[in-house]
């Protein structure tokens, strides 16, 4: 059994049989967004990407995947003061063409390894986006799910409009953004928003975390690359499938001349 490490003292990382273990481990808080917590996030995207992993399971501890941005941090930026632990100014790109919270969702599809995100309780705002940077969505029927920046008179800025358009059509991006509206899990499954409903997200998370570390590591890793370039056009795509193929097909030959 592995030895769980801890980043900033809100995120705890276990990396054990081939399937890295991430918990927000701030429960009291619901798990909320702090600037301890984007710095946690950034720095647990770092060790697995570094690290013999081949899934990862995305959870929060306690009752609730994450509930948004910290309440404190929405007083301080109307006081106009800035968010703690976050620069006062988020345009600069701190990872390569992210910010700090965008790099917290973004970060987990830049991983070679597939991210399965297990959700209970509430994925709210800044929570909602931070799953939406895993590939897989696993809800509780009764997750309840939000864009809720509007609301504060705010825009959501952690990758939303990356992801969201691939997965749910243009008018329900709309209406989750616009009003934000709350979806349970079964609504979210329904609209695109999540994978599949799961009385027990977090076991259904590993054991099909089990199933994809079972699988040819370098075969995930150049499929998931090709499911990150959805915007290539059809003659792009047909050629990089093909080049992915190829050189798939070259290191079957060399391992097999290997060991025969």
């Amino acid at each position: 059994m592995a030895v769980p490490q801890t980043a900033g003292g809100r995120i705890r990382i276990e990396i054990d049989q081939g399937i890295a273990d991430i918990r927000l481990v701030r429960s009291a808080k619901r798990n909320a967004l702090d600037g301890a917590m984007f710095g946690a996030l950034a720095e647990a995207i770092d060790i697995v990407r570094e690290s013999q992993a081949r899934a990862v399971v995305l959870s929060g501890e306690g009752s609730d995947f994450c509930a948004g941005l910290d309440l404190g941090m929405f007083a301080e930026m109307q006081a106009g003061l800035s968010p703690s632990g976050i620069p006062a100014d988020l345009v600069p790109r701190t990872h390569g063409s992210s910010n700090l919270p965008q790099y917290c969702v973004m970060g987990w599809r830049s991983l070679s390894m597939p991210v399965i995100a297990a959700i209970s309780g509430s994925a709210i705002g800044g929570g909602l986006q931070l799953a939406l940077g895993a590939d897989i969505r696993i809800v509780h029927p009764d997750a309840r799910l939000m864009l809720r920046e509007v609301h504060w008179g705010l825009v959501p800025d952690m990758g939303a409009f990356v992801l969201l358009p691939r997965l749910v059509r243009d008018d329900q991006l709309r209406r989750l953004i616009f009003a934000s509206a709350p979806v349970n899990g079964r609504e979210a499954v329904e609209i695109g928003l999540a994978t599949q409903c799961d009385e027990s997200p977090l076991a259904a998370a590993y054991a099909l975390a089990r199933q994809i570390a079972g699988s040819d590591a370098a075969a995930v890793a150049a499929a998931k690359r090709l499911c990150n370039d959805p915007d290539s056009g059809t003659d792009a795509m047909l050629l990089k499938e093909s080049a992915a193929q190829q050189q798939r097909i070259e290191a079957v030959i060399r391992a097999n001349v290997a060991n025969p």
